[in-house]
């Protein structure tokens, strides 16, 4: 994309979306997240032309998850929040560049399709680094800003990009202090902004949304409620209505239906719900979608309510590090080599359809991945290598992406695991005490609000009850008799009917069977159903 011979600027922004609008005499400009963040950045900033080392350092200590689309006479300039949990999408026509918030306002019918695209999509999920599935169409991707001067000079850069600032040497005690005084901000400024409205907290049997429910209990808000999904009796809804009823909480439980669910899942709702998340580049996230729309059908949610739920606490706070990449790092006397943060990378999020790369497959996605890891000169070992992709990649594009399905659905929402200055904390965090979630047990275990991190300390896994002791029965007596590797291919095969089962349900018994062997996930058939559901990528994609 050639951005040199630009002389005209051009904001396009649809009606679907969250941005709110400012116009002056002279400027206009298009916000998301903190009104007063967003005002006083305008003025004191762009009105008054600070330079650009300034600018960015303003951006990375006091953006709290705002976006911004600003238009003034003589200049153009956008940034995206830590999470991108909006994006910016950017397009040349002609000399002109047009910024939009949504994808499909300025896709049109004879641009290209990215080809190189359809197969990142189908091995993740999602389009690598800042391309989309239209040749043309670029997103900016997260803390990240594009500004054309009156020069027409453009600078597109990142503010701030995760792990780069110094870790920090400190006690435990210092780090639970911390820690504590950055969440309990973010938890009040939720509470002062909700007003006394109902909230509702999505509850697995994880620690995460535990952690918030007793948050705000430890706050004392009253108004409060919580919900959980999936199929009858999963080991998610066992160990939530026990943290629920611990804590005295309404608790409602919504069970996947088979038939309503896969009629929804081949309906117009559903093909407007994948316009208005996909953003022609990601694999719209269908964890809540469908459990919303019934909730909503029984008027469950209250009028002005707001949904927070606990993404990615289980990323930042390092559960996601790969062992042999940790490995790595502590071992003083083995080279720092990106080929090892490529092949894991490629293992665990480029790998839904294992059996279909080929080696110039492979080469694609590991000069992809490369050019996303270029210039990081501020981040020293593989891990942090390894979970700064993640952050832009999957979490940022696919993750966060789940915030759409509330909007879909006129449900306002925090996400306060993803505020500037939880990110920060985590990313300053060292390795050691990353790994495994270390600090974070440690703190949670410290705290104890309740007993809940103590008293409740049951495990989520695959199966409950008598399915679980039938399916861990089998794979005992198929370990005996085929050895552990087939036992394991064996098990998958109850997938179906795992705590993951809506997920795969949606699609029927001999599709999975078929495919089962073939796939990582459910999220394999997901990918390759929505390519196959766009006809003009269903053309290119065969």
């Amino acid at each position: 994309m050639s951005l040199n011979k630009i002389n005209k600027t051009e904001v396009v922004i649809s009606d679907q979306t969250g941005w709110s609008k400012v116009t002056k005499k002279d400027y206009y400009y298009f916000y998301t997240g903190c009104k007063s963040f967003v005002d006083k950045f305008t003025k004191e900033y762009l009105l008054k032309k600070r330079n650009e080392n300034d600018t960015l350092e303003y951006l990375k200590k006091f953006n709290s998850n705002s976006s911004l689309i600003f238009k003034g006479r003589d200049l153009l300039f956008c940034y995206t929040s830590f999470s991108r949990d909006y994006p910016i999408f950017y397009k040349l026509i002609g000399n002109k560049l047009v910024v939009s918030d949504n994808v499909y306002s300025i896709n049109e019918n004879s641009d290209s399709i990215y080809k190189d695209g359809l197969n990142e999509f189908l091995f993740s999920g999602y389009v690598l680094n800042n391309r989309t599935l239209n040749e043309n169409i670029f997103s900016l991707e997260p803390s990240q800003i594009i500004y054309i001067k009156k020069n027409n000079e453009i600078t597109i850069k990142n503010y701030f990009r995760y792990h780069e600032l110094k870790k920090k040497q400190q006690s435990l005690n210092q780090f639970f202090f911390e820690f504590n005084e950055i969440i309990d901000n973010s938890i009040e400024k939720i509470i002062d902004k909700s007003n006394e409205a109902k909230i509702y907290i999505p509850l697995s049997g994880g620690l995460d949304s535990r952690f918030l429910l007793a948050k705000f209990c430890e706050k004392k808000y009253k108004n409060i409620e919580c919900f959980s999904y999936g199929l009858s009796n999963n080991s998610d809804a066992v160990i939530a209505k026990k943290v629920a009823n611990h804590l005295g909480i309404n608790w409602s439980y919504v069970w996947f239906e088979k038939k309503k669910y896969r009629k929804m899942f081949n309906s117009k709702f559903k093909q407007d719900y994948d316009k208005f998340s996909d953003h022609f580049s990601t694999l719209p996230n269908y964890q809540e979608i469908f459990f919303l729309k019934d909730l909503n059908e029984k008027k469950y949610f209250k009028e002005n309510s707001f949904i927070i739920n606990g993404q990615s606490a289980d990323f930042h706070t390092g559960l996601h590090i790969p062992e042999n990449l940790y490995l790595i790092d502590i071992d003083q006397e083995k080279k720092f080599d990106n080929k090892e943060v490529i092949a894991a990378i490629i293992d665990k999020h480029l790998s839904l359809w294992p059996n279909e790369k080929s080696k110039e497959n492979y080469k694609h996605l590991t000069n992809k991945i490369f050019s996303g890891l270029a210039d990081l000169n501020d981040i020293y070992n593989l891990s942090d290598i390894y979970e700064y992709w993640e952050f832009k990649e999957r979490q940022c594009k696919y993750i966060v992406n789940g915030q759409r399905a509330y909007d879909f659905m006129n449900i306002k929402w925090f996400l306060p695991f993803w505020d500037s200055e939880y990110i920060k904390f985590w990313s300053t965090v060292p390795l050691e005490l990353r790994y495994k979630q270390s600090l974070y047990k440690k703190i949670l275990k410290k705290w104890d609000y309740c007993g809940l991190f103590t008293k409740i300390n049951k495990k989520v896994q695959a199966f409950e009850g008598v399915e679980d002791i039938l399916v861990k029965s089998i794979s005992k007596i198929t370990k005996i008799l085929f050895g552990k590797t087939n036992s394991q291919e064996i098990i998958k095969y109850f997938d179906y009917y795992s705590r993951y089962g809506n997920s795969y349900q949606l699609f029927s018994l001999s599709i999975f069977l078929l495919n089962r062997h073939r796939i990582n996930n459910a999220f394999s058939l997901h990918t390759k159903h929505w390519l196959n559901s766009n006809e003009k990528i269903r053309e290119q994609f065969s």
